[in-house]
C-alpha cells in the first residue's frame, strides 16, 4: 500500500478512520498539522500546541506499533518569522516528541529561513509547505529539506494543472508531498505520481461512504517526467501567497505566544 499521512489534528476522528477503513499501518507515516487544523480543534495558544502534538505523537506511535519511527509535522505559525526564531521554534517543538514519534517542522519558502535549513537539520526535519508550483519546489530542494509540499487540491480550484507540476517533480531529489487534497480521485493523481499524500477528513469521509478499496490507488513506475518545468504566473503566486496569510492569522496567538517566551 501507498504511504501517507493523516492530515487533521482531530484524534478521535482518526481513531475512527482506523475502525473502519483496512490500512496497514506500516503505510502510515504519521499526522501533519498547520495553524488550519489547530484552530478546527480549538487549539489557539502554545500551551495547547504542545499538549496536542504531544497527544498526537503519542497516537502515531500506537497506530504504528510501536516499532517503526513515524512523525508529527507542526508549522512554524509565522512565515516571516526570522531564522532565529526558526531555529529557536525547532528547538522547541523538538522537545514534544515521545521519544519514538519525531517532530518535524513546516516551513515558509522564505529565503531567510531557507538560509538556515543547515542549522534546523540538526535538529528537526524540515518541510516547505504551501507550494503551488514545481520550481519553486526544486529552488527548496536545493536547500536540503527533507520534503517540499505540494497543494494540489487549492490549486486545482484556482485553475492550476497540478498534474504537471508533479510529472515535472517525479524523480527529483527529494521526498514531494502532496497536500490539501479534496477529492478521491486527487488522491489517486496523487499517489500515480508516487508522491506522498495528506488524507484529510474530507477526503476520508469520501472513501468510507464509497467503501472505497486503498489496496487499489497504486504508483506508475513508467512516468515520463518533462523536460521543462510548467508556466507559473499570478495565479500560482497568489495561491501561496493567500496560503500564508491565512496560516499566519490562524498561527498568530500561537507565534505570539512563542515570542513572549
Amino acid at each position: 500500500m501507498f504511504k501517507f499521512f493523516f492530515d487533521t489534528a482531530d484524534v478521535d476522528y482518526i481513531k475512527n478512520v482506523l475502525d473502519k477503513v483496512d490500512i496497514d499501518r506500516k503505510s502510515i507515516l504519521g499526522i501533519t498539522t498547520n495553524p488550519n487544523a489547530m484552530s478546527k480543534i480549538n487549539c489557539l495558544t502554545l500551551q495547547s500546541w504542545e499538549g496536542k502534538v504531544k497527544q498526537l505523537c503519542e497516537l502515531v506511535t500506537d497506530m504504528r506499533n510501536g516499532q517503526w519511527g513515524g512523525e508529527v509535522h507542526i508549522q512554524l505559525p509565522y512565515s516571516r518569522a526570522s531564522a532565529d526564531e526558526a531555529i529557536r521554534f525547532a528547538d522547541l517543538i523538538s522537545s514534544w516528541s515521545d521519544g519514538i514519534t519525531s517532530v518535524s517542522m513546516k516551513i515558509s519558502p522564505s529565503p531567510e529561513i531557507l538560509n538556515v535549513v543547515y542549522a534546523l537539520n540538526d535538529m528537526i526535519k524540515t518541510n516547505v509547505t504551501g507550494l503551488s508550483d514545481a520550481g519553486t519546489a526544486y529552488k527548496c530542494i536545493g536547500y536540503g529539506v527533507d520534503y517540499v509540499s505540494i497543494i494540489p487540491g487549492r490549486m486545482e480550484e484556482v485553475g492550476i494543472n497540478a498534474d504537471k507540476h508533479l510529472r515535472f517533480l517525479h524523480g527529483c531529489d527529494a521526498d514531494i508531498i502532496t497536500g490539501s487534497m479534496r477529492t478521491v480521485s486527487g488522491l489517486a493523481r496523487a499517489i500515480y505520481f508516487n508522491t506522498l499524500p495528506t488524507i484529510g477528513t474530507r477526503v476520508w469521509d469520501q472513501i468510507i461512504d464509497g467503501n472505497i478499496d486503498l489496496s487499489t490507488l497504486h504508483v506508475c513506475n513508467d512516468i515520463d517526467p518533462k523536460v521543462f518545468c510548467p508556466q507559473v504566473d499570478k495565479t500560482n503566486l497568489e495561491l501561496s501567497t493567500s496560503f500564508f496569510d491565512q496560516m499566519d492569522k490562524l498561527g498568530e496567538q500561537v507565534y505570539k505566544d512563542f515570542i513572549s517566551i
